[in-house]
């Protein structure tokens, strides 16, 4: 007989000692309690108490002195029954509470960040959100007026290639400052659809529903992937105030 398996429905291994110890001898004061159970008699009192109030121990005063025993067999399938019972209320609370909680701050996806260094590793994740958005598209900040070097210059033009074949579109503001130099460079390029603005505007992010890419094109170019909903979406709401807000 396996008493130990009580500790799974929720009994301390105090608990199931002390229980044993009870079956094993039967009707008991404390003394053969403790001499059986290996538990301290400091401690042994408090367990019984436990017990009684689970239903798996009663006791009766004679001459004075409490004689514990164990109760109906019967009593430990009402315990587990009435745990699952206690288990199912808190399993409607506990979802009602997560439900809550994700109205206030989104629906939860794992948030990750990345680094890629040099135009190779900046096309790989560009390519990452081509994919993402496939058919739809993406929003960015351009490049400042001192980011249009030959070398970025050539890198959108190229990945703006890949873009096409993906049937993807750019939605895009850039600085007013640097009107004319983008429609030289980046004009003829189709399903292009930008705004000017004169705000100080965020230089080179790239951002979907759920990704940020921030690009560094001086020196040797780096990005910085960020994977989160909660900052995507802030940027999200920064580009639809100014697009808003600046002239076709």
């Amino acid at each position: 007989m396996d008493i130990s398996l009580l500790k799974e429905v929720g009994l301390t291994d105090g608990e199931v000692k002390v229980y044993s110890a009870l079956i094993k001898i039967g009707k008991s004061s404390t003394g053969p309690i403790i001499d059986n159970s290996s538990v301290s008699g400091s401690k042994v009192y408090g367990i019984l108490e436990k017990l009684i109030k689970k239903g798996f121990v009663s006791y009766v005063t004679e001459e004075g002195i409490k004689q514990f025993q164990p109760t109906n067999p019967q009593s430990i399938v009402e315990y587990v029954e009435t745990k699952k019972k206690e288990l199912n209320e808190k399993e409607k609370a506990v979802k009602k509470l997560s439900l809550e909680i994700e109205n206030v701050l989104g629906s939860y996806e794992e948030e990750t960040a990345q680094i890629y260094k040099g135009y190779k590793g900046i096309k790989v994740a560009f390519e990452k959100i081509f994919e993402e958005v496939k058919g739809k598209s993406y929003s960015f900040f351009s490049l400042d007026d001192n980011e249009f070097g030959e070398g970025s210059v050539r890198f959108f033009q190229q990945i703006s290639v890949k873009r096409g074949e993906m049937g993807v579109t750019a939605k895009g503001i850039a600085n007013l400052r640097t009107k004319k130099q983008f429609l030289k460079i980046m004009g003829h390029i189709p399903s292009y659809d930008v705004r000017f603005s004169k705000l100080n505007l965020p230089s080179s992010v790239t951002f979907t529903k759920k990704r940020v890419l921030i690009t560094l094109w001086e020196g040797s170019p780096i990005g910085f992937e960020i994977v989160s909903e909660r900052v995507a979406k802030k940027y999200q709401e920064l580009f639809d105030e100014i697009w808003n807000q600046s002239p076709k």
